[in-house]
């Protein structure tokens, strides 16, 4: 069983114990900064969406003074994707082709395995067919008699 004494000096270290083991506490609350969540309606010193606008609008209509010229430095984007492009294009051709492939596979064995399907189908039809008839009974033929009256 610990003591006190044991208790006091893990909490000495600080906001944890001295390993993993023992339970994790605080000798005091701890403080929570929740400045950028509220679920007040904004008030008069928190900007609202107008505002924010107001303030981004200088920032994107500046015109570049310091840092690199534009033109050389859309070129090198667009090289760059360019770059980039030629690999992403090969990759799509070639999964397109091994989906062509796989499609005029598919393709040719459904050509090839209909028939059998169909003959298949149309025997086990007429197997059912003669299983569920009734037997044929015998039906009594009629034979031609002359009769020996004269109709007039």
């Amino acid at each position: 069983m610990s003591t006190a004494r044991d208790l006091d000096w893990a909490t000495s270290l600080g906001d944890w114990g001295p390993d993993s083991g023992l339970a994790r506490r605080r000798s005091h609350p701890a403080p929570i900064d929740t400045r950028g969540m509220s679920s007040r309606l904004p008030t008069q010193d928190q900007p609202t969406f107008r505002d924010i606008l107001a303030d981004s609008d200088p920032v994107v209509g500046a015109v570049f003074v310091a840092g690199p010229p534009v033109i050389p430095a859309l070129t090198a984007s667009v090289l760059f994707g360019l770059l980039l492009a030629g690999p992403f294009a090969l990759f799509a051709v070639l999964v397109v082709a091994i989906v062509a492939a796989w499609a005029l596979v598919a393709l040719v064995v459904a050509i090839l395995a209909s028939p059998f399907l169909l003959v298949r189908h149309l025997r086990s039809r007429q197997a059912d067919r003669a299983e569920s008839a009734p037997a044929p009974q015998s039906v009594p033929q009629l034979a031609a008699i002359r009769s020996q009256q004269v109709v007039a």
